[in-house]
């Protein structure tokens, strides 16, 4: 059986964390902060 997430915007997952937009952009940068996934041009993250 398959589980299935739901793909946060980049601005959902900040307004959930409480960050900016950018503080997500830089952790993925520097390999830290939450999970995400690239589809196309686009990131989700995992929530």
């Amino acid at each position: 059986m398959e589980m299935f997430t739901s793909l946060l915007t980049e601005r959902e997952a900040a307004l959930i964390l409480s960050v900016s937009a950018r503080t997500l952009q830089a952790w993925r940068v520097s390999g830290g902060g939450p999970e995400y996934v690239k589809l196309g041009r686009a990131v989700r993250f995992h929530g």
